[in-house]
């Protein structure tokens, strides 16, 4: 199921587009939300990573419990945001038609003998 959603309307001034996003939410964030996409439209531009996730928390409260902006590191213990097939940072700007994936971070591997 794919979902619009817009962002709280902001004035356009002259200059100032929004900016058409696609948000991709992968499993368990999927059941929680309920959608598998949402297109934003976002009404600031530039914007950042950190805006986005601020607006996904905005509409979906249940996503508050994975999204820590204290900083990058802190961010992906809890879930890790993929902009246009790489790993995003926080600061990172989105741009029209940009892609942001979240993903349930991986823990562990071998173990040292």
């Amino acid at each position: 199921m794919i979902i619009k959603a817009k962002s709280d309307r902001f004035q356009t001034r002259r200059g100032l587009a929004h900016l058409n996003i696609t948000v991709k939410f992968s499993p368990p964030f999927r059941e929680d939300v309920g959608v598998r996409e949402e297109t934003y439209e976002i009404g600031q531009n530039p914007a950042n990573v950190a805006s986005v996730l601020n607006m996904i928390v905005r509409r979906h409260s249940c996503m508050g419990k994975f999204v820590d902006a204290v900083s990058d590191e802190a961010q992906r213990h809890q879930m890790v945001v993929v902009l246009n097939s790489r790993l995003a940072r926080l600061s990172d700007e989105v741009h029209d038609g940009d892609s942001v994936s979240l993903l349930l971070p991986v823990m562990g591997g071998a173990k040292k003998r």
